[in-house]
């Protein structure tokens, strides 16, 4: 058949488009020759043959796609004279192409072929879907999407998403330090991070818990003493170990606040005796308890003492005259608890004190007298006229016919002689 014997030969100038049903296996030579204003071509996919110039002279003819069906060509170009001529479509791949025979024939017209590139499938992810297989022109979709059978379809072919592979994260709670966080959850395989654990609120991190309130424990002030210093009151963090100088916990501070040594404020007791270098006087001079320990040394001590009368009482200061005897003692720290002494003026003589003579202590301003153990007798009139004495402490070591009669005359109704009661009867 030539071009002039079609059927529609008549219209040949008027067709611009050219549809061949499903069905027609073999186009003829010449069939759609010389169909000067043709610009689109469809062919069915039951077509197995393009015979020798059966589009030739198509000039205004610029793509056509040729189905998978065809194995063979003629052996002159079937496009002859097809100058528009831009892009060949094979809905196969090159290497399919390459086995429809004279498949060259059509290769001698300067155009753009294109072949189908298989896209392998993918596995789909929680986050990405994946795919059969299918394929592409060029491995793009400018020409459309064909499946795995090389059928056109209407778009790449998705799998469903998978659901997440959710790990649980428990909460941290936040101290008075760190910041904590609370619960999460988060993918394994596409690693994003979600406050829920249906893996349906996606979070960019996880959510952060303030810094708590420190737990504090108050320290309170200490005052200072004669000998120690004091501390202002001060709050530690049981958590953190921060100290701080206010119980809003505001103010951090290194170590607690110390307070000077208070030295006015001792509280006077315990005597010291001096003795001069002669042996000829000796000054006991009341000085603060809390202070005495150090105060404590070996020294040359009398073993007894004679005196008309102190000198001084002012100021917690007690001064004698004495007349001694030759000994070395040791003034040895004795620790005597008597709560109603606490307030009172003291007079604690030496340790190994041995004898009070006669008037030793006449008119002395003290509250309270502590005579040491190893004391053997107390003189007439020793205390005699102590206006003051209201308690004094006797050891068992001075038997009764030991102590003068006179020793406590005129120091009024209420001494309280004690230590033993049954050994002063």
């Amino acid at each position: 058949m030539s071009g002039d014997e079609t059927p529609w030969h008549q219209y040949n100038d008027q067709i611009t488009t050219v549809v061949v049903r499903s069905g027609i296996t073999s186009i003829s030579s010449y069939a759609f020759g010389n169909i000067t204003h043709l610009t689109s071509v469809s062919l069915p996919t039951t077509l197995t043959n393009i015979s020798s110039n059966a589009f030739k002279g198509c000039s205004e003819l610029t793509s056509i796609m040729i189905p998978g069906s065809v194995t063979s060509v003629g052996a002159e170009n079937p496009f002859s004279g097809c100058n528009s001529m831009m892009d060949i479509y094979y809905v196969g791949t090159a290497e399919e192409w390459q086995s429809v025979e004279n498949y060259q024939s059509c290769m001698e017209i300067d155009a753009n072929y294109h072949f189908l590139t298989l896209i392998e499938a993918t596995d789909s992810t929680c986050t990405e879907a994946g795919h059969d297989r299918y394929y592409l022109f060029d491995n793009t979709e400018d020409a459309g999407i064909y499946s795995a059978a090389k059928a056109p379809i209407s778009g790449i072919p998705y799998k469903p998403l998978l659901n997440h592979t959710l790990t649980a994260h428990e909460e941290v709670s936040a101290t008075c330090v760190d910041t904590g966080i609370e619960a999460y959850w988060s993918c394994d395989v596409c690693e994003k991070m979600f406050s829920d654990k249906n893996g349906a609120k996606e979070i960019e991190e996880p959510i952060v818990i303030a810094v708590i309130p420190h737990t504090l424990t108050v320290h309170d002030k200490v005052e200072p003493t004669c000998s120690e210093p004091g501390v202002e009151a001060y709050w530690s963090c049981n958590v953190c170990g921060k100290l701080f100088s206010d119980k809003e916990a505001a103010i951090v501070i290194e170590e607690p606040v110390v307070s000077p040594i208070d030295i006015n404020n001792h509280v006077w007791d315990l005597p010291v005796y001096v003795w001069s270098d002669d042996n000829k006087e000796v000054t006991a001079s009341l000085v603060c308890v809390k202070d005495a320990e150090h105060l404590y040394k070996e020294t040359v001590m009398p073993t007894s003492i004679v005196t008309e009368s102190p000198t001084d009482t002012t100021a917690g200061l007690l001064t004698y005259v004495a007349e001694f005897k030759d000994a070395s003692l040791s003034t040895q720290k004795k620790d005597v608890e008597i709560p109603a002494l606490k307030d009172m003026l003291v007079l604690r003589l030496p340790v190994r004190l041995k004898t009070i003579e006669e008037e030793a202590f006449v008119g002395n301003a003290s509250e309270a007298v502590i005579i040491p153990d190893n004391c053997e007798s107390i003189g007439s009139k020793a205390f005699a006229e102590c206006k003051n004495l209201k308690y004094v402490w006797i050891p068992t070591s001075i038997p009764k016919d030991k102590i003068a009669d006179s020793a406590f005359e005129g120091c009024g109704e209420g001494i309280i002689l004690d230590f033993e009661q049954d050994h002063l009867n």
